[in-house]
């Protein structure tokens, strides 16, 4: 073999290793694009994964919030309630007979099929005796004798506040010694409607609702 040769035989053997090197190059680059495309589109994918979660677990959230803080069936007799008692706080008989018609109205308007079945039971056993004594006091602006039906009101009422959730909010049951009764109240400061201006602060709280 002359060097003629020789040159042809190495000039191709380079020219393989050259064209075997630039398939590897080639090869190599396509495998790292292919590589990084997948990682964007798997990244791509998480993150429209977790926020899709985070949208489903925000609107559940937000449908069982909205479900707690539902006011309940029965929660306009407690405000009613409320409106009894404070007129008898300032001794108006005329505001306090309005506002009883307006409580006993409420008993009736209660829809009943509405409730759960155990709060159902519950205003049932009472639903008669609180319009009783409701109707007395829509019935009469003597504020001694609606003072008289106030109080069996307010135990029955009591019953019905402890066994059913009418409210958020704190509801102070609170005691009169002089009159050896009971009021429910929003507030934890002592305003006794039994007696009025007479004895204003005359009272004690015994139990708290909803602490």
């Amino acid at each position: 073999m002359n060097d003629g040769d020789r040159q042809r035989r190495l000039s191709v053997s380079q020219s393989k290793a050259f064209r075997s090197d630039s398939d590897c190059s080639i090869y190599s680059t396509w495998l790292s694009r292919v590589l990084n495309y997948c990682l964007t589109f798997y990244q791509n994918i998480m993150k429209k994964l977790f926020l899709l979660v985070a949208f489903i677990a925000a609107a559940i959230t937000q449908q069982l919030f909205a479900q707690d803080t539902k006011p309940n069936e029965l929660t306009p007799l407690l405000n009613s309630y409320y409106d009894i008692k404070n007129a008898l706080i300032k001794s108006n008989g005329a505001d306090a007979a309005a506002h009883a018609g307006e409580f006993l109205k409420a008993v009736a308007a209660v829809d009943i099929k509405a409730l759960a079945a155990t709060d159902m039971n519950t205003f049932i056993s009472l639903q008669d005796k609180l319009a009783f004594d409701a109707r007395h006091m829509s019935e009469s602006k003597d504020i001694a004798h609606q003072r008289e039906h106030f109080a069996t009101l307010s135990a029955n009422f009591f019953k019905l506040a402890k066994a059913v959730k009418l409210t958020d909010k704190a509801v102070y049951y609170t005691y009169c010694p002089m009159k050896k009764s009971y009021w429910l109240s929003a507030d934890a400061g002592i305003r006794n409607p039994y007696f009025g201006s007479q004895m204003l602060t005359c009272g004690k709280v015994t139990e708290t609702l909803n602490k």
